[in-house]
């Protein structure tokens, strides 16, 4: 007979059920489901799946227009005990992400997201803050050797844009699509 999960298999599940929920565009459950696996692994102290757990929560905040929650999210990773400010091999990663996060709900704060991208050097994150600071053409020269329609979607000028959201929206099921096309978080950045 199984018992109960261990906490890290527990928040994993949670996890990734948030981010599948969240790709989903079913929002507000994923919000919900990821707020229950941030409250198992503060508890577990378990901080890489809080990482992700943290940054899913704030995207799902963000996608239901719920800006002071998205902020409560984010900032729970700063009060975690102390975690960032230790060495860990995947730390520029968390610390692009975070900042990225922070531009899409304040975004002034992409400045600092450009300027910790070229210090990197991530082509991909240094055109997220371009075309958050409105230099679309910029973000767009970065990234279209790329052939990623995902990130030509978030920093192209609004034609090419739409464009790379249509590719994506015929490569998935027929079933999908007048959903991703109607409410996904791509398609209702171009509108």
């Amino acid at each position: 007979m199984l018992g109960e999960p261990d906490p890290a298999t527990q928040t994993t599940g949670l996890t990734y059920l948030g981010l599948l929920l969240e790709h989903a565009d079913q929002f507000a459950e994923a919000r919900r489901v990821l707020d229950r696996s941030i409250e198992a692994c503060r508890a577990a102290g378990l901080f890489r799946p809080l990482l992700t757990s943290c940054f899913a929560a704030t995207l799902a905040c963000a996608n239901l227009g719920d800006l002071s929650g998205a902020l409560d999210r984010l900032a729970l990773l700063e009060r975690s005990g102390g975690q960032l400010d230790r060495p860990f091999g995947y730390r520029w990663r968390v610390e692009l992400r975070h900042a990225e996060l922070t531009s899409r709900l304040d975004p002034p704060a992409a400045e600092g997201l450009l300027e910790l991208a070229r210090t990197y050097g991530s082509t991909k994150y240094q055109a997220l803050a371009l075309a958050r600071l409105g230099r679309r053409p910029q973000a767009l020269a970065l990234v279209a050797a790329s052939g990623s329609d995902y990130l030509i979607a978030q920093v192209a000028p609004p034609a090419l844009a739409r464009a790379a959201i249509d590719r994506i929206a015929a490569a998935l099921p027929a079933e999908l699509r007048p959903a991703f096309l109607r409410r996904g978080h791509l398609a209702a950045a171009t509108r």
